[in-house]
Parts: C-alpha cells; sequence; structure tokens
C-alpha cells in the first residue's frame, strides 16, 4: 500500500478516534445539545441524562471501533490486491461518515444551534483521498 495512502487512512481514524473520545467520556449533554434543550425549555433531568449518557458511550464506542477497523484494513491493503479490498477500509468509515455528516447538518438548520458536522466532512473528504491514492 502506498505510504500516503495509509498515512491518509491513519489520519482519518485519528480524527474518529478523537470524535469517538468526546462521545465516550465528555460532558452529557453536549454543550450544542444543550443549547437545543434551553431553547426548546427542555430540562436535563437525571434520567434523561442517564440515557444520554448510556448512548453517547455506545456511539463513542461505535465510531471507535470504525476507525480501529479503517486502520487495520487500510494497514493490510497491498498493491495487487483486488478492489474489494481496497473498498473495505472506506465502505466501513463512509458507513458512519455519511449520515454523520448529513444527520447534524439537518439539526443544525433546523435549529440554527453549530453542530459538528464539518468535523464529519473534513473526516469523509481525507478517507476518500486515502482511496483514491490507494488505487492510483
Amino acid at each position: 500500500m502506498p505510504t500516503l495512502s495509509l498515512a491518509l487512512y491513519g489520519l482519518s481514524a485519528m480524527g474518529a478516534i478523537v470524535l469517538a473520545a468526546g462521545y465516550m467520556v465528555g460532558d452529557v449533554p453536549k454543550p450544542y445539545h444543550q443549547e437545543i434543550f434551553d431553547q426548546e425549555g427542555q430540562e436535563v433531568t437525571p434520567g434523561l441524562k442517564l440515557i444520554l449518557t448510556a448512548l453517547f458511550r455506545i456511539l463513542g464506542a461505535g465510531v471507535l471501533a470504525t476507525a480501529a477497523s479503517i486502520f487495520v484494513f487500510a494497514a493490510q491493503i497491498d498493491e495487487g490486491d483486488p478492489m474489494l479490498a481496497k473498498l473495505r477500509p472506506l465502505l466501513v468509515g463512509l458507513i458512519v461518515a455519511v449520515p454523520a455528516s448529513i444527520l447534524p447538518r439537518r439539526v443544525e438548520a433546523a435549529t440554527g444551534v453549530r453542530t459538528p458536522w464539518r468535523a464529519a466532512v473534513a473526516l469523509t473528504a481525507v478517507l476518500l483521498a486515502a482511496f483514491a491514492t490507494s488505487i492510483l
């Protein structure tokens, strides 16, 4: 596998790990979530916080698993591999990256509260660049 491709896959995986960590150990609710709750006049009760904490930790773990899968699949690619082998890290990443780019953007459009969709789009672009360099 070309070094540049592996480096880009590694960069996308590291970015996903940073995002995952924010959900695995970060504040619940996130500041932008709290801002949306405040707009709605919604109190974050202990039960709601408990539910959100569980969902955040599961989301973080899923994104972490995705990051690990991207890197492991990318590290196994050889230049002579068939296209399917080269597609694996891209497809694994896109399964999470596409909804992580689209859905928070919709929330932002509906609420006016800034969400992290831009980071997901940036990581998607790095992921696509990694794939492109793996097939060149």
